[in-house]
């Protein structure tokens, strides 16, 4: 049994046995109360005339859809409720105010990303490229790189790459296929959003009204949380200290000396983000817990995760420099380089020392997937080129 295991399996244990079951209650409450309040924020959005009134209760709708994302995101690891059943309903609920398709999120998020994070040709989320391949790139993919790999452009980045080419409209036939139901509930919602948003305008409403309703309660909203999640992953797997790969043996090899993603020590008073940045690495070994169980079971894990994983204080000015440092990557040196190619960082795989945390194996992970569909076509797409 790996040390891992032997930290994590009571915790593991408690909630796989019972955790769940006593824990719906408290779930459902947090949940529903958190959808009751998008609900009331997305209405003032819409109600209020006046912008600087409408804006605070956009920017709420925004947080409380994020919120609600992150209990999808819980329920498609099966970690929600002890239910499969109920984790796919309550998913495809949770997720509906951020505009996602369910089943697309738990094929590349739990199938993609989690088996093969940090992998060019397997993971889907921030992938750097390589100088050559910055190279052959069009002038104005170019600049959508230069744009991306930035604090405030990193909504942008997941807007285009990851929520339109993965989350809505997958590019491979068969992922459309299997995903094609939740894609079509998504639409749905967003019509329905938009709908109420005018209705709330008042009937007699002009274009201007219409619009200004639309954009406080539906788009700004959506907009704010792509930011939050396009700014929290590339943290998650992005850092001067992270090697990428781009040869799955090699990447083998590594997997069980590095944990490929930082663990934060975030500040108080960016409690927003604090479940998302500072208890990822402990996410990563550990998918059937809840966020808010990671905590506590990462209160065991500190030890090693100090000596083994990429442990960063969050602060403004070093989120600042990881963003500026990490543009491309050289996949043969294993460094970071700028888009001129000059090297930002040194070597990331020189000196660090091996340990027994293991990534997520190779295998299709051991828990069933809510979206049976997408689960079945994991093995016939993941062999062939990356997306």
């Amino acid at each position: 049994m790996s040390f891992a295991q032997k930290i994590l399996q009571p915790a593991l244990k408690r909630q796989m046995a019972v955790g769940n079951d006593v824990s719906t209650a408290a779930v459902a409450t947090k949940s529903f109360l958190a959808l009751l309040v998008y609900g009331a924020a997305f209405a003032e959005a819409a109600l209020l005339d006046a912008p600087l009134l409408a804006l605070p209760a956009s920017i709420l709708t925004g947080l409380m859809s994020a919120y609600l994302f992150r209990q999808a995101h819980d329920a498609a690891h099966g970690s929600l409720t002890a239910d499969r059943r109920v984790n796919a309903i309550l998913g495809r609920l949770f997720i509906a105010p951020s505009l996602h398709a369910f089943a697309a999120w738990d094929l590349f998020h739990n199938r993609r990303h989690h088996p093969f994070n940090n992998l060019s040709v397997k993971d889907y989320i921030w992938i750097p490229l390589s100088l050559e391949q910055y190279r052959r790139l069009r002038p104005a993919v170019r600049a959508f790189q230069r744009v991306t790999r930035t604090p405030l452009g990193s909504g942008l980045g997941y807007l285009v790459a990851v929520w339109w080419r993965f989350m809505v409209w997958p590019e491979a036939a068969a992922m459309r296929q299997a995903t094609r139901r939740d894609s079509a509930i998504a639409a749905g919602f967003l019509l329905v959003q938009c709908g109420l948003a005018a209705a709330l305008a008042g009937a007699d409403a002009g274009a201007g009204r219409l619009l200004q309703a639309i954009g406080f309660a539906v788009l700004l909203p959506f907009l704010l949380l792509c930011h939050l999640l396009g700014y929290v992953s590339f943290l998650n797997h992005t850092h001067p200290d992270l090697p990428w790969f781009d040869d799955p043996a090699e990447w083998r090899r590594h997997r069980t000396r590095h944990l490929l993603a930082v663990h934060y020590r975030v500040p108080w008073w960016l409690f927003l983000l604090r479940t998302d940045l500072a208890h990822h690495a402990t996410h990563h070994l550990a998918p059937r817990l809840t966020i808010e169980h990671l905590p506590r079971a990462e209160q065991r894990m500190m030890p090693a995760l100090r000596q083994r994983a990429v442990v960063e204080d969050w602060s403004p000015r070093r989120q600042r420099e990881i963003f500026a440092r990490c543009k491309l990557y050289d996949f043969r040196r294993h460094l970071w380089i700028g888009f001129d190619g000059a090297v930002t960082a040194r070597p990331v795989l020189t000196g660090r020392s091996a340990g027994d945390i293991p990534q997520c194996s190779m295998r299709e992970p051991s828990h069933p997937s809510p979206v049976g569909s997408a689960a079945r076509i994991e093995a016939r797409e993941l062999d062939g080129t990356p997306f």
